[in-house]
């Protein structure tokens, strides 16, 4: 039987998604955080999460933490896909990235984004910023 996803982090860069899986461990031991590399990996996560085959409940994350530079896909397409799905449009995605660019805001912001942070260069901060998740795992 497949677990619920608290969290599906999609981050390329596997330093990231390191230390973004330590500082939400502290904040639950239990937490279930899935690691995506690419969107493509991202849906295919999110497909199986709420597929109707397998008969046993809904395992959707509780929360989305979305990377934009993503190998594959821009992140903001990904989030567009994320929010065009009717299974998925109500999942709260968290946008942590390392842009600074307005025009990624701006798109994020129009795709009902539920938060965007850009990633800080001080480790505190990054802390700080990864921690805001917690208020969407309720």
């Amino acid at each position: 039987m497949p677990e619920d996803i608290d969290v599906l982090v999609v981050e390329d860069d596997m330093t990231y998604a390191t230390m973004i899986r330590l500082v939400l461990a502290q904040e639950a031991e239990d937490l279930h955080v899935v690691t995506a590399n690419t969107g493509d990996e991202a849906m295919r996560i999110l497909r199986a999460s709420y597929s109707s085959q397998r008969g046993d409940g809904d395992h959707r994350p509780r929360a989305v933490l979305l990377d934009l530079g993503l190998p594959d896909m821009d992140g903001t397409q990904l989030l567009a896909r994320l929010r065009e799905d009717p299974a998925l449009k109500d999942v709260p995605v968290v946008v942590l990235t390392g842009s600074r660019a307005p025009d990624n805001l701006l798109r994020c912001r129009d795709l009902a984004v539920d938060e965007f942070i850009v990633k800080p260069n001080d480790l505190d901060q990054f802390i700080a910023a990864v921690q805001k998740i917690k208020g969407f795992l309720h």
